[in-house]
């Protein structure tokens, strides 16, 4: 996990030196990567087996210790739904958007879904075990600020 952040670093230090566009299109991946994250973590609270269990309900105790609910849980995965659907849209308009131009729709709509999950995560944030789920959370929106930043 730390040689792939390292590499997702190493390519953002990159897009420095390559054009804006090739920028924002090398930012989106790193962005759908913290989608993941972000997903999988959460998963990691709620499910004892995160692997092959799935649904409304939290099975691993970790979430009543912490009191992350199943109803967070729903609105967190829709959350992260919404956003995974709008990075599939952000993809190809990215592609297609030009240096100049005002930026997709779609990128203000992913910001505002990715900030919806953080603000669900956040509100069980004073728990030592989910620190890194909401780190993870966060960065996923620091992912989308730097990409909102590239296509200025």
């Amino acid at each position: 996990m730390k040689r792939l952040a390292l590499a997702l670093l190493l390519v953002l230090v990159a897009c420095r030196s390559v054009p804006v566009k090739q920028a924002a299109v090398i930012t989106t991946s790193a962005v759908e990567h913290a989608l993941a994250v972000a997903q999988d973590a959460e998963r990691a609270l709620c499910f004892v087996t995160p692997a092959v269990e799935a649904g409304p309900i939290c099975t691993n105790p970790a979430a009543v210790t912490v009191k992350w609910s199943n109803e967070q849980h729903v609105a967190f995965e829709q959350a992260l739904s919404k956003a995974f659907g709008i990075q599939k849209v952000l993809a190809p308009a990215l592609k297609n958007w030009h240096p100049g131009d005002p930026p997709p729709a779609s990128l203000s709509a992913l910001l505002k879904a990715a900030q919806d999950a953080l603000n669900f995560a956040m509100a069980v944030s004073g728990q030592t075990a989910t620190a890194l789920f909401v780190s993870d959370v966060q960065k996923l929106v620091d992912e989308i600020k730097v990409l909102q930043g590239r296509v200025r």
